[in-house]
Parts: structure tokens; sequence; C-alpha cells
């Protein structure tokens, strides 16, 4: 999909290494919650292998919100870290937005996305980022 490929590209030009991708909300769901399982583990609520995850609204099997809203299920069921979910949409409103913060999503940001709506977000949730 494009819409993956550009925001994979975009990351990893961001010099983020190990960016993972889903084609539909359940597989990202459960792609997310095996890699979190399989990392060493770790006890402190903020001790993150996995930065962030960026979902967008519009996929199939589940859409956005409500693959946001079952990732927040299983961590929680399962007690693992918690990980940021950034929601993209070019779906840009105000309904959109409150929508994806009901979720359970941490932020939002539209695309196409631009560079520094990127850069706010990767300075906003992973503190080594420094870009």
């Amino acid at each position: 999909d494009y819409n993956i490929f550009t925001l994979s590209t975009q990351l990893k030009n961001k010099g983020l290494k190990d960016v993972q991708s889903a084609v539909d909300g359940e597989e990202g769901c459960n792609k997310a919650v095996n890699l979190v399982e399989t990392l060493q583990p770790c006890a402190a609520r903020d001790c993150r292998r996995i930065g962030l995850i960026f979902m967008d609204i519009e996929m199939p099997k589940l859409n956005g919100y409500d693959a946001t809203k079952k990732l927040r299920t299983l961590m929680n069921e399962n007690k693992l870290p918690y990980i940021p979910v950034v929601i993209c949409s070019a779906q840009n409103s105000k309904e959109t937005v409150e929508e994806s913060s009901k979720c359970g999503a941490d932020d939002y940001i539209p695309k196409p996305v631009k560079p520094e709506s990127l850069k706010r977000v990767l300075r906003r949730f992973i503190p080594s980022y420094d870009g």
C-alpha cells in the first residue's frame, strides 16, 4: 500500500531503523502484541521496546479506531508495557480527532503526513529521538 510505504520511508529517513507494518488492523494488533511479548521483559511501565504505533483509520478487517481499542484491551489483559498510538487519517475533522482520543489513541496527525507533524510526534513519544 502506498500510504504504508510512504510513512515507512519517512520514518526510516528520520533515522528509525526497525519499522514494522501491517496490511490490516487485526494483523497490526496481533503483530504489536507478539513483538512486545517476545521481547525481553521489562518491569517499568515506561520501558518500551516498541516506541510508537501509527494506526490508519481506514483498514480492512478492523478499522483504526477498533484496532486501537483492541490493542489497548490486549495490552491491559496481558499486562504489557504501554505503547503510544498515533492515528493517521485523511479524514481531518474535529470528529476524527475526538474519536481518535475516545478509542485510546494518544495523538492524531492528518494525511498526507507532513515532515513537521511527524517530527513533533516522534519528539513527543520517543525520548531518544533527536531529529
